[in-house]
């Protein structure tokens, strides 16, 4: 068997620096890092006379961590999604709170929220779809003057599933 390395003209594997974040505001450019989607399947064990065998269980699918860069006014836009989430300090007593549905708009801008894998050329080769995303945390990075590196934020983004489309064989 021949390494893939050895067919440059026949295979490309994929890069983990060639990705983008989209959702309705457009391309996340800002976007450092980003974990793909996965699932975990529960097991249920039962016993069948001197034997316990194994049957799959429920999928949960897991929470992914995006990095970005904090440019201009990411930090006040990201605020913004909490309060369209329902959060609002001010008025405590006359606001409804958090609701699924309000997190997933404020997230999605009316569309979906996708994590796309390209190639050299720029087609996108994997791409895969959130349902029902919305902001679990978002962390803020330290400030610190013996550093020069660039001020981040994290999110941690919780969804119901994912789909991944554009699989290329």
């Amino acid at each position: 068997m021949t390494a893939f390395w050895n067919s440059p003209s026949t295979v490309e594997p994929k890069r983990a620096y060639r990705f983008f974040i989209q959702n309705g505001e457009g391309t996340w450019w800002w976007a450092k890092t980003a974990q793909k989607p996965s699932v975990d399947i529960s097991e249920g064990m039962y016993k069948v006379g001197n034997s316990n065998l194994k049957y799959p269980g429920i999928a949960t699918w897991n929470d992914i961590s995006i990095t970005i860069v904090d440019e201009k006014q990411r930090a006040q836009k990201l605020y913004k999604v909490i309060q369209e989430s329902g959060y609002s300090p001010v008025n405590a007593a006359h606001v409804d709170g958090f609701s699924k549905t309000s997190a997933t708009q404020a997230l999605l801008e009316k569309s979906n929220f996708l994590i796309q894998q390209i190639d050299s050329e720029g087609s996108i080769n994997e791409e895969w779809v959130l349902y029902n995303p919305w902001i679990k945390s978002i962390s803020f990075s330290d400030l610190d003057y013996s550093s020069d590196e660039l001020s981040t934020i994290d999110l941690t983004i919780t969804y119901d599933y994912a789909i991944i489309t554009n699989e290329v064989t």
